[in-house]
């Protein structure tokens, strides 16, 4: 019944997964655990991150002892991240108890410690995630999550007011993943490092590709202004006018 169940979900017959694996959640075994595993992930895997959540909340605790136990704690923790109802914080519960657990052979372990630096970013608990951040570079400094990971390195140096440390994580994030989606945010945070720390030329020589590329979004609101700011603190007039008037 349970690999019938998962064949099912593999097929995507999502509902006829779940009658497979009716009998088999009271179990308090191995099955058991996967049964409630898989029944929750017919949930997840449409999108229905609410109802996962609240599946494995009656659940996750029962099975401490299971082999299944980080993939029950794993699931539960996304499901609360994916929701509706986000629940960072709760997340990070789960998160942690996988780390404490040191199944370091658990598959997913580098996604377990990206993700609880996201939740604690979130919670605006940035020295935590900062934390996390570190202990997921010590270890998986190769994997592909890497650059999510410098970059919010980065970002919560920059949160925690230490400018000169933030300056340099982005250049190691821009060093090693020069395609990634937030290389242009990247860049802008370097520029307005250097513009809070009076170093005009600085910023100007590092926000010269942002002002090619025309970057648009809530974080570049302040691109033209910091450019033409630092034009004028250099008493150039004529390349000040446009960046502010715009």
């Amino acid at each position: 019944r349970l690999y019938a169940g998962r064949c099912l979900i593999e097929t995507e017959q999502f509902d006829k997964a779940r009658h497979h694996f009716r009998n088999l959640l009271a179990d308090k075994g191995d099955i058991g655990a996967q049964a409630n595993l898989w029944h929750a992930r017919s949930d997840s895997r449409r999108g229905r991150y609410d109802e996962a959540a609240a599946h494995l909340a009656k659940v996750v605790d029962q099975y401490q002892r299971s082999a299944h136990a980080s993939d029950l704690d794993f699931d539960f923790a996304n499901a609360l991240m994916s929701g509706k109802r986000t629940d960072w914080k709760q997340a990070t519960k789960y998160f942690d108890r996988i780390e404490r657990r040191g199944h370091d052979k658990f598959a997913q372990m580098p996604s377990v410690l990206s993700q609880a630096a996201v939740c604690y970013h979130q919670e605006q608990d940035y020295r935590r995630s900062l934390d996390a951040n570190r202990r997921f570079l010590s270890r998986f400094a190769d994997d592909a999550l890497a650059g999510d990971v410098r970059f919010m390195q980065a970002e919560n140096l920059f949160m925690l007011g230490k400018p000169d440390e933030a300056n340099i994580a982005y250049g190691e994030f821009l060093a090693h993943h020069e395609d990634h989606r937030n290389t242009s945010a990247g860049v802008f945070r370097r520029a307005q490092i250097l513009h809070d720390q009076g170093r005009w030329q600085a910023s100007l020589d590092a926000a010269g590709p942002l002002v090619e590329q025309k970057p648009t979004g809530l974080l570049y609101e302040q691109l033209a202004f910091m450019v033409g700011d630092s034009h004028f603190r250099l008493d150039q007039w004529r390349e000040s006018i446009e960046p502010l008037e715009n």
